[in-house]
């Protein structure tokens, strides 16, 4: 077993080239995080200090960010445009 880690992605589908992109952005956030093979894997939301998630803290977070960064985060979500029919 080698000392570096790596990020290895399996898909359920060919990705489309839109989707290639992304794929590249999300493996660049990875490359960050390290994480130790000697620690137990759990679920943890880094913004709450007890790590629990709700959506109102979600919304709190949400709120107290700047003008752009909420319309980035906005942009993200629901900024792909989609054919009306599919």
């Amino acid at each position: 077993m080698g000392s570096v880690w790596t990020w290895n992605l399996t898909r359920k589908r060919e990705l489309q080239e839109t989707e290639k992109s992304w794929e590249g952005d999300l493996l660049l956030l990875l490359a960050r995080y390290h994480p130790d093979r000697e620690s137990v894997d759990v679920w943890k939301w880094g913004k709450d200090g007890n790590g629990c998630y709700t959506v109102k803290k979600a919304y709190n977070l949400l709120s107290s960010q700047s003008p752009v960064v909420k319309d980035d985060f906005l942009q993200a979500c629901w900024g792909p445009s989609l054919p009306n029919k599919i």
